[in-house]
């Protein structure tokens, strides 16, 4: 009686050394010397598939251009038999198994919950760059062609790359990654050189630039590669309708355009177009939720002076998730006959064209800037109907302060900091 054989035990693999990314995940076994990626991860009912890389730790390519099923077996056992043709001896379906659950339990898990409301309140909100870029959040910077927004994203994102405080401008210094779907390496050179050469910047404060082809949802795990291995913590995205991969800047792609940032893990500011219509308040184009998600809206204004070559620009806050809005701030850019690109600060409220453009509560706090007003006469500096400047005067009470009651100032009115400052 014979005995019968005995099969020879399956192979075992090793632990693998995983890396997980947005989208994108790599495992490596050192003993048997394979780096497995999977990436492009997509999601269809109760499957989840993955586009396959496998080669040497070295680099050398052993298998790919295939997509692997995370929940199928048999699919598992199929790969593992065409990859022990092409490099027989290793434990291809354990590894594969392995591989599968550690990225859909990653893939699934999501964050963490967290208790919070015992931490002490911050004291300041933190900025990325202030009072553009919240810290951890995502700006939108809107305005018309030609009005520079592509301009003043450069100089933002060369600041927070040398974390130098200028022109009314503090940043928290950090790397920064310009994605630009409009223009190309050599035309943003030359605007970052003429920037750098105007501010006096050193050299070496170079912010990294990428140019963009594909929707920035279809192309994250790409990016978020750079982001991990450049340790990027700003993204400036210009502009707005080609990272979301359509003309109509429908709901889904504003929202993927968002989801996406947030995936990063990093601040953002998107450059963005402006709605054209005269009578609609002032908000990016395209639907409704690029105002909605923004934690922080800026509109941008600008007055052309050609024969100067002089551009002068107003920055207004439209939206902020954090309190009151900011006050507008104001620049000249010149461009000189060396290609330089000079930056200077001014008071928007001094510039006719820029003034007109400003929201009444604003005009009403720059005729309180130097003492208190009646009604009257700030109907007459302002052009507001006085019924107008009374009704706002009363919606906006955390700014002005009507001194009657306090100071026995009939009909009088003052800005609510100033009256803080002399109780």
């Amino acid at each position: 009686m014979t005995s019968p054989k005995s099969s020879s035990p399956a192979p075992i693999a090793s632990t693998p050394e995983p890396v997980a990314g947005m989208g994108f995940y790599t495992f490596t076994w050192t003993p048997e010397d394979v780096i497995l990626r999977l990436n492009h991860l997509r999601e269809r009912g109760d499957t989840v598939s993955a586009e396959i890389e496998v080669c040497y730790r070295d680099g050398r390519h052993l298998y790919g251009g295939d997509r692997l099923s995370l929940t199928n077996g048999e699919a598992r056992a199929k790969l593992a038999k065409r990859l022990a043709l092409i490099r027989n001896g290793l434990p291809w379906e354990p590894m594969f198994q392995q591989a599968s659950i550690e990225t859909l339990r990653h893939y699934r898990q999501g964050e963490a919950p967290v208790l919070v409301g015992a931490t002490l309140r911050r004291a300041v909100r933190p900025w990325r760059l202030w009072p553009i870029i919240p810290l951890g959040n995502t700006a939108i910077l809107f305005g018309p062609g030609g009005s520079l927004k592509s301009t003043l994203a450069a100089l933002f994102a060369l600041l927070v790359q040398a974390g130098e405080t200028t022109k009314g401008l503090r940043p928290q210094q950090g790397n920064a990654l310009v994605l630009d779907w409009e223009t190309d390496e050599d035309d943003f050179n030359d605007l970052c050189w003429g920037l750098r050469e105007g501010l006096c910047l050193l050299e070496k404060f170079q912010p990294l630039y990428r140019r963009c082809l594909r929707p920035l949802a279809e192309d994250a795990e790409a990016i978020q590669e750079i982001i991990l291995a450049r340790k990027i913590d700003t993204v400036f995205v210009d502009s707005a309708m080609l990272a979301a991969g359509g003309t109509r800047m429908a709901k889904e792609d504003c929202a993927s355009v968002f989801a996406t940032l947030r995936a990063f893990g990093t601040s953002n500011l998107v450059v963005a177009h402006e709605v054209k219509d005269p009578n609609a308040p002032p908000k990016p184009y395209g639907d409704v939720f690029w105002e909605n998600l923004a934690r922080h809206l800026l509109q941008v204004k600008c007055v052309d002076n050609a024969d100067l070559h002089l551009h002068e620009i107003g920055l207004y806050n439209t939206k902020t998730n954090w309190g009151p809005k900011l006050p507008p701030l104001g620049f000249q850019l010149a461009f000189t006959d060396d290609r330089r690109i000079t930056v200077e600060t001014q008071d928007p409220n001094e510039v006719p064209e820029l003034a007109d453009k400003l929201p009444a509560y604003a005009k009403l706090r720059l005729a309180l800037k130097h003492g208190s007003l009646s009604i009257a006469n700030l109907s007459e500096q302002t052009g507001l109907a006085q019924d107008f400047v009374r009704s706002t005067m009363n919606r906006y009470k955390n700014l002005f302060v009507n001194l009657e009651s306090s100071h026995g100032k009939i009909g009088c009115w003052g800005l609510r900091i100033q009256e803080e400052e002399t109780a």
